[in-house]
């Protein structure tokens, strides 16, 4: 029979401390019915040799408040040796010990192996809606690298935990192994509504749409989430020649395939374009994101509009847009 130990006996130094935390992460503890997740992680253990074993739902606070707060294993380890909020949170008194990384790095590869990730992170996504803590203004997406505890492969030999990969580090020379944590924030209240967790290799990009929730009204990201209007004019200028295409496949792809009936006007579609009049268009969106780049090549004129909202369709302003150029 396995022992598990008892965490959360609290003693004369929690009592005199108490009055000294961190208000947004004790709130969010009381307002979670952490039972339920006890049902999802009961049958995970910390199979860790010659010591009692963590709680499930100890260890799952434990990574929850490392997501929070955008913090490796290790890192996590340490904070939660040195700040009382932490410790609170996760259900551990002043004097007790606390989880080293090897453990919550256990925890978490059982965590996505078992697949169990999503459903914790959506259970935590109900409870709080249902709270009504959850504004739904927009989905902030971001990615934390956590390095691994396995020591990194040499040359071409193969790592010890598949799950981990090598990531560049951002603005600092060498690479870092381990994995990506990517998060899905609700704007306003900063709450994390989805994780998915990847190597560290994964682009931000890949998970992006298992992140957002369906609900919001407006997505947000750093660079590794959108094209941007550059990049975009440099697609079209290379368009006008054949560094993409070549002349017969711009010919298809530009050349009116099938009709396009009830709009009112001339209309066809290419392959990839609409052709509409002497406007060669397209669009797109998911969830918070609609675009648009409508082209006159006669003119060489092109409008990219791109915009994060789900308000307004962006066509008829591209329009708009290209008429104030073409009016003269």
């Amino acid at each position: 029979m396995m022992a598990v130990k008892r965490t959360g006996q609290l003693g004369f130094a929690d009592a005199v401390l108490a009055g000294r935390g961190n208000g947004a992460l004790d709130r969010l503890s009381g307002l979670v019915r952490w039972y339920r997740f006890e049902k999802v992680v009961a049958g995970l253990r910390d199979n860790g040799p010659g010591r009692a074993a963590w709680p499930p739902v100890v260890l799952f606070r434990c990574l929850l408040v490392g997501s929070l707060y955008g913090l490796s294993e290790r890192e996590l380890e340490e904070a939660l040796s040195d700040r009382l909020s932490f410790r609170r949170f996760v259900g551990l008194s002043y004097e007790e010990s606390v989880p080293d990384h090897s453990v919550l790095n256990r925890f978490r590869n059982e965590l996505v192996a078992a697949g169990l990730f999503d459903k914790l992170f959506a259970e935590l996504d109900k409870q709080l809606e249902a709270a009504g803590v959850v504004l739904k203004r927009g989905t902030m997406l971001d990615a934390t690298v956590i390095e691994a505890v396995a020591a990194p492969p040499r040359g071409n030999e193969a790592g010890s935990d598949p799950d981990a990969g090598f990531a560049k580090r951002g603005g600092k020379p060498g690479s870092s192994y381990g994995y990506k944590m990517h998060v899905g924030v609700d704007q306003g209240s900063g709450l994390i509504r989805s994780v998915v967790a990847t190597p560290a290799n994964v682009p931000d990009t890949v998970p992006a749409d298992r992140l957002m929730r369906g609900d919001e009204r407006a997505v947000l990201g750093d660079g590794g989430i959108y094209s941007n209007v550059e990049d975009l004019a440099r697609w079209d200028a290379a368009l006008y020649d054949d560094r993409l295409l070549s002349d017969a496949s711009r010919a298809l792809a530009f050349a009116p395939q099938v009709a396009v009936s009830g709009e009112g006007i001339d209309a066809h579609y290419g392959f990839g374009w609409r052709i509409t009049g002497d406007t060669q268009w397209h669009s797109g969106e998911t969830i918070g994101f609609r675009n648009v780049i409508v082209r006159w090549p006669r003119q060489r004129l092109t409008v990219v509009l791109l915009s994060n909202r789900n308000e307004d369709p962006p066509y008829a302003t591209a329009l708009a847009v290209g008429a104030l150029f073409l009016r003269d």
